[in-house]
């Protein structure tokens, strides 16, 4: 199977409780999986007869060495030149992979719309535009050209699966130096305090990024190659993840400073504008390698701890992440139905503040286990998660509280008696409306039905 990340810098955004969290760090687990069983390497280039091979068997070991490829990431690949030299043909070698691609894509993609489709059909795309695999593995009759064998996994990379993934959480103190490279203090016992120069978990996972190509001299030394060079390492080189966790609630512009240009797809390290830049602090050339998936989480909720920059906005593709409560259908609790419970509450959200401060499934997922889905668990997840978050919403106004979950959790307190003083406005205030909440351990299930009933 395919690894199926998403674009190259993305951002996971939504409401609270909605699975952002939790899709990334699923994608982390796929990922980490992926990285234990890498396709297996071709014995040797010099044993292969691209002459007795077809144009797609050809096609079908290179993409099976390089692991999910965009076509142009391909044409470098030994065995294709080797292939065009032997035919010595003017069809440009780029022509000739895209044809025979499309050739032999399954039948039953829906990504590759191409009719004249023949032969034996092994290929197929991750997405329109996305880059070309095999779903079904390297064809058995091309297996002897591997090495270990097609049925046993190569060995994996150097370094543990962990280092693969990378893993980061923004806060509004968090700076450059924490996030790229800055001097930082260190205390000894014998100078006392000394500044030392530290590098930020970005540069570590660039870092990383290059030493997945199999260069080990460094990030450094890597951006002093040839350009031809760094594109045929970074080409074949496996990814490597790095995620923001609540990206936006650091300062952009603080923490990228000026390498946030760098993240730019084309700007990477073997794009096709590639940038290099010298670091302030050590002197180092550093880019962002082509290699290096950048995800992130956002909760539109806390959109107001720091405005969206917009330099984040033109870099990054952001997929929403709403609530779901169809993932709630069929799950009741003594009689309450717990998806429409939600979709009730979220709609009254959405009237009295925005699509952006509603609240999420994820609330309700203990639920899904038959040995919490109990009215004790419900009582506690309104309690200590929902009328919380229903409080930041409304800034404390527990009058609008009442108006999405209802007078059997909202009351109003009786009128006050004010002390004999003869205030202009004494009667008016006498009347002001104030609220106290009633505590939802206290209440049973037709108090949680009348909120949708």
């Amino acid at each position: 199977m395919p690894l199926n990340l998403p674009a190259l810098n993305t951002i996971y955004y939504g409401p609270p409780g909605t699975g952002k969290t939790f899709r990334v760090r699923e994608l982390a687990e796929t990922f980490k999986a992926r990285s234990e069983t890498a396709p297996s390497t071709l014995a040797g280039y010099d044993g292969v007869d691209v002459a007795s091979l077809k144009w797609f068997e050809v096609i079908a070991l290179a993409l099976h060495e390089r692991g999910p490829s965009q076509v142009p990431d391909l044409l470098d690949h030994p065995l294709l030149q080797m292939k065009q030299a032997e035919r010595a043909s003017a069809t440009p070698l780029s022509n000739s992979v895209w044809s025979h691609l499309q050739i032999h894509t399954r039948s039953d993609s829906p990504h590759v719309q191409y009719k004249s489709r023949s032969g034996l059909l092994v290929f197929d795309r991750e997405g329109p535009g996305g880059p070309w695999y095999m779903p079904d593995g390297l064809p058995e009759s091309l297996a002897s050209y591997l090495a270990p064998p097609l049925n046993q996994p190569a060995a994996r990379p150097t370094g543990s699966r962990d280092d693969d993934c990378f893993i980061v959480t923004f806060h509004p103190s968090f700076t450059y130096e924490d996030f790229i490279e800055g001097l930082r203090p260190d205390l000894d016992e014998s100078e006392g305090i000394r500044y030392q120069l530290q590098t930020g978990i970005f540069k570590k996972a660039c870092e990383h990024a290059i030493a997945k190509t199999g260069f080990t001299d460094g990030l450094h030394a890597f951006c002093g190659l040839d350009r031809a060079a760094r594109q045929a390492l970074l080409a074949a080189a496996p990814p490597v993840l790095l995620i923001i966790d609540e990206i936006n609630r650091g300062n952009i512009a603080r923490t990228f400073g000026e390498l946030i240009t760098l993240v730019e797809g084309d700007k990477r390290l073997g794009g096709e504008s590639e940038m290099i830049v010298r670091l302030p602090s050590s002197g180092s050339r550093f880019g962002v390698p082509s290699n290096l998936w950048i995800v992130g989480t956002m909760n539109t909720a806390d959109r107001s701890v720091v405005s969206l920059d917009t330099a984040l906005r033109r870099r990054f593709s952001f997929i929403e992440c709403p609530p779901e409560p169809e993932q709630l259908a069929g799950v009741t609790v003594d009689g309450i139905d717990i998806a429409r419970l939600l979709r009730t509450v979220n709609a009254r959200l959405e009237t009295l503040r925005d699509r952006d401060h509603v609240i999420g499934h994820a609330y309700f997922w203990p639920l899904l286990r038959r040995e919490t889905q109990t009215l004790d668990c419900l009582r506690r997840i309104v309690k200590d998660q929902v009328v919380p978050l229903l409080q930041e919403f409304f800034f404390d106004d527990l009058g609008r509280v009442g108006l999405v979950l209802g007078k059997e959790f909202v009351r109003r307190r009786p009128s006050v008696a004010f002390a004999s003083f003869p205030h202009d406005h004494a009667d008016d205030l006498a009347e002001r409306a104030v609220y106290e909440l009633v505590d939802p351990t206290s209440l049973g299930a037709d108090a949680f039905r009348s909120i949708y009933a």
